[in-house]
């Protein structure tokens, strides 16, 4: 097993869908010291639009974490 470094051991790793599916429902996202394994991308989920601009309406706090994965929210509307 590959050493873990002394920032990511005893961290939480949390699948970028779960993160995905609060976003794509509404609700809020509040993370804290974890790991994202996987992409953080809009375009695999449905959220309203305004001018083709997808509009997340979901309060998102990830704090002292790291992604594992691309992050797009390209082009997208944030109101919270």
């Amino acid at each position: 097993m590959a050493d873990e470094s002394q920032e990511t051991r005893g961290l939480k790793e949390v699948l970028a869908g779960e993160i995905l599916a609060k976003i794509e429902k509404g609700e809020t996202a509040d993370y804290n010291h974890i790991i994202i394994t996987g992409d953080l991308d809009i375009k695999t989920i449905n959220l309203k639009k305004s001018n083709s601009r997808p509009i997340i309406t979901s309060q998102i706090i990830i704090n002292n974490s790291q992604i594992r994965g691309k992050l797009n929210f390209k082009g997208a509307i944030i109101e919270k």
